[in-house]
């Protein structure tokens, strides 16, 4: 399980990454239960959180860094760092590695050899 990049305690309840946490966190785990198969859904927040933590880390703080609002309710910077993290949580090797505990995909992919 990853860190949130919310910390634990009431001191984290004003802390401004909560307060944006929380102001995007209902329509983001909209955008990432519509985008992973049902059964990653339990890993819904976990991947929000990892999208949110990654997009304020990778924010230019400029007006060119994507705050227009999509359809969705997301601004352009978080919903492109929950593409990305979908991506990434979400591909064979990635859920080979969760699901079997196989680090490559080719073994998670690779034919057993015939007996002769």
């Amino acid at each position: 399980m990853n860190a949130s990049p919310i910390a634990a305690g009431p001191a984290a309840a004003a802390s401004p990454m909560a307060i944006t946490y929380e102001r995007y966190r209902t329509p983001l785990l909209g955008y990432v239960h519509n985008r992973v198969l049902s059964v990653d859904w339990n890993r819904g927040e976990d991947i929000a959180r990892q999208a949110f933590a990654q997009a304020v880390g990778s924010l230019q703080l400029s007006t060119e860094a994507g705050m227009d609002m999509g359809d969705d309710g997301l601004p352009a910077w978080l919903a492109d760092a929950a593409r990305r993290v979908i991506r990434e949580q979400t591909s064979p090797a990635a859920l080979a590695h969760l699901r079997f505990g196989v680090e490559d995909e080719e073994d998670a992919v690779a034919p057993a050899p015939l007996a002769a």
